[in-house]
């Protein structure tokens, strides 16, 4: 079939077949994406995109932080905020350009974050620089996705049954909910404990007792800084789990008023799509104040002295492809491979969750188009030593979500446009009722033979004098 551009095409996903020839899913996703390809651009002039913006930096910039922490301590600072964040800010801009699908958001995801912990574990076993094996993993698995691009292997997706879809939904947002969760107890489990409670009962004395010469052995020194250390961190732990469940409510409350008996429905559906942005806004407040009132140590994002265009470590941004030996060349094929499959079901799931009928989205799917932008991307993000990203499954459908139209949300012209339309067919409807009753009228004093003096009138003025037929009384009614 010839690449021809035109007007859009539409088509339905179950008629397509699974099994297709050499690029032809791909060359189709072209013709059926492009017509509309502008219009992605142009259709962002809207208050809808404003808010989603500001809604998806932060969701964002949450999860490179919240992952980039994960990655570091899983592989010993080869990997952290500062590469996370570079590949998101990377991806945001370069994906979207490239795939079938922009409405889909890339970000690190829970299983890409074990897979690439697992193999730093892998190449310890072999003796192989991580960095180097991660690099030709990645090239690897740039190579699968584009032959799963060419021979469109994301429509054996469609054999997935849709319980399957919402089961990989669960599991990925439990993901993050055990993320969140395993920060603050981390935080509370990193407080230690005080062995020996005397050490606490004497300073206690001492001060109540004003004495200015306190004697410590060197054992009840020790003692004395771990129970500083000890009230620091509690402290610290403590104020942590609160600003997070303050800005969780804060969030969850704002989002549910989009139901609320306050102001009306614009205003209310604007505020609900800022609640993430205003809670964390708020979040961020209230950690400043405790800190400022209390002396508080919280923690924060921390980065290298070069900021964000510095590596964790201070590394190049390149990788050397040669410092790898040949039993590192060969892992990597085989983890690219594996990679390809957890790759695979993570970014078309999360596709085909986007594209579900029940959005109601008009410009169609482009699902070769997505693995072959992701290939692209992959590929770059290998090269610098980046996490691999795919679409983020909740993120994704927030963005979904955060672009909707609910019913009081329709344009003013479309509105107009309806009220005049009422409005005709007001006016034809009322003028169709009147000259039935017309008819039923003269037909009536017709068949009587009586000649009402309005009727009389109405003929008189049409310029007829005689006594009408049946037939003659309906023609002059329709004059």
């Amino acid at each position: 079939m010839p690449l021809m551009l035109g007007q859009p095409i539409e088509r339905d996903e179950d008629s397509i077949p699974i099994v297709r020839g050499f690029a032809r899913g791909f060359l189709e996703d072209l013709r059926v994406k492009l017509p509309w390809y502008l219009t992605d651009i142009t259709d962002a002039v809207h208050m809808k995109s404003i808010t989603t913006v500001l809604y998806i930096f932060w969701g964002a910039l949450a999860n490179a932080v919240a992952f980039g922490a994960v990655l570091e301590g899983g592989t010993e600072g080869a990997m952290g905020a500062t590469e996370t964040l570079m590949a998101t800010a990377t991806l945001g801009m370069l994906y979207p350009l490239l795939c079938g699908q922009p409405l889909t958001v890339m970000g690190a995801t829970g299983p890409i974050a074990a897979y690439i912990i697992a193999l730093r574990s892998l190449g310890n076993a072999i003796d192989a620089n991580f960095l180097p094996l991660y690099a030709w993993s990645g090239l690897f698995l740039s190579v699968y996705l584009f032959i799963g691009s060419m021979f469109s292997l994301s429509n054996v997706i469609r054999l997935v049954t849709r319980f399957t879809e919402e089961l990989f939904s669960v599991l990925i947002s439990v993901i993050f909910i055990y993320q969140a969760c395993r920060y603050f107890v981390a935080q509370l489990l990193a407080v230690p404990s005080v062995s020996d409670s005397s050490v606490v009962e004497n300073i206690t004395e001492a001060l109540k007792a004003n004495e200015t010469n306190i004697t410590f052995t060197e054992d009840e020194l020790m003692d004395l800084d771990v129970v500083i250390e000890s009230g620091v961190r509690a402290a610290a732990a403590k104020a942590s789990l609160f600003v997070g469940i303050l800005t969780f409510l804060i969030a969850t409350s704002i989002r549910g008023c989009r139901n609320a008996a306050f102001f009306n429905q614009w205003i209310r559906n604007r505020v609900a799509d800022f609640a993430p942005v205003i809670a964390i806004i708020l979040g961020l407040a209230v950690s400043w104040i405790w800190i400022s009132a209390f002396g508080t140590d919280m923690d924060f994002l921390t980065f290298a002295s070069g900021g964000i265009w510095q590596t964790t470590t201070g590394r190049s941004w390149i990788v050397d492809l040669s410092d790898i030996n040949a039993a590192g060349i060969g892992l990597s094929a085989v983890g690219g491979l594996f990679a390809f499959i957890v790759i695979f079901f993570d970014q078309n799931i999360t596709v085909r969750l986007v594209n579900a009928k029940g959005h109601r989205l008009k410009k169609g799917f482009g699902y070769d188009m997505d693995m072959m932008a992701l290939c692209i991307c992959t590929a770059f993000l290998s090269i610098t030593g980046c996490p691999w990203m795919v679409s983020a499954t909740v993120p994704s459908l927030n963005h979904c979500r955060s672009l909707c139209f609910f019913g009081s949300e329709q344009s003013n012209a479309e509105e107009d446009d309806t009220k005049e339309r009422e409005r005709r067919l007001e006016e034809e409807s009322t003028k169709a009722l009147q000259k039935l009753r017309n008819l039923v009228d003269l037909s009536a004093a017709a068949e009587a033979g009586e000649a009402d003096a309005n009727v009389e009138s109405e003929l008189k003025g049409n310029g007829m004098k005689r006594q009408m037929s049946h037939a003659e009384l309906v023609r002059a009614v329709h004059q």
